[in-house]
């Protein structure tokens, strides 16, 4: 008798867990639909358009990225760390840390004392008179919605490379899906307007909005290492 009943206590509580979880994915699908939608209800209004990121270098959503980039970087190295001394191959090590390092450089890019060695590699850039066409920081700076359609279409691919062995250990959550949807739309509608004129307001909604979608892809960013943590911190290869 004692045994049937921890069995059903252990039964009612995977139940339990089984609900929080459905319910914490739901909650997390809402919330990139429920930032665009406060961000264009702000935008919207015209005595509200400047809380909608504004257009001063530390309106809080940079901070905000600056902040998340940074949290991604320090874990990716972390679980970087740790797949080194459990022994996982050195492709999982490296993988791991280069996002970390990623994360790390496009944090310092958010804040003002970052920008200055970024700002000096594009004027050594400019300093050495390469050509039209040559790799520089300023032309790719100018072109970040490139970056953020990539990313979203990175990451929706992520989605399904579980389905091969070799590379399940780096397969995006399904949970993040809805966040990769919202950022690929803005992104690509972005990426079309360098192709076909936008109006004024139209283009002003896509310059603040951009402010929006890369903070959550600083979201993003740490979702999934905490996952990536989460599934893989005890994994023995």
């Amino acid at each position: 008798m004692a045994e049937q009943l921890g069995t059903t206590e252990r039964e009612r509580q995977l139940r339990e867990q089984a609900r929080r979880t459905a319910s914490a994915r739901r909650l997390l699908a809402v919330v990139p639909i429920a930032l665009m939608v406060v961000f264009t209800t702000l935008w919207a209004i015209p005595s509200t358009r400047e809380l909608a990121t504004g257009r001063n270098e530390a309106n809080p959503v940079e901070l905000l990225t600056f902040g998340f980039m940074l949290v991604a970087a320090v874990l990716s190295w972390r679980l970087a760390a740790r797949m080194w001394r459990l022994g996982h191959p050195r492709l999982v090590v490296i993988v791991f840390f280069i996002l970390g390092l990623g994360a790390a450089i496009v944090a310092l890019d958010e804040v003002g004392w970052g920008r200055v060695f970024v700002t000096m590699l594009e004027d050594g850039v400019t300093a050495q008179g390469n050509e039209p066409g040559a790799v520089n920081f300023t032309g790719l700076r100018n072109r970040t919605e490139f970056f953020r359609f990539g990313f979203a279409v990175i990451g929706i691919g992520g989605v399904f490379i579980d389905r091969w062995r070799q590379l399940r250990l780096f397969a995006v959550p399904k949970s993040l899906l809805p966040w990769l949807i919202v950022i690929g739309l803005e992104s690509g509608i972005d990426v079309i307007g360098d192709v076909v004129r936008f109006s004024g307001e139209v283009q002003d909604f896509f310059v603040r909005s951009s402010e929006l979608i890369e903070m959550m892809i600083a979201m993003v960013a740490v979702l999934y290492v905490y996952f990536k943590i989460r599934d893989l911190w005890w994994r023995i290869p």
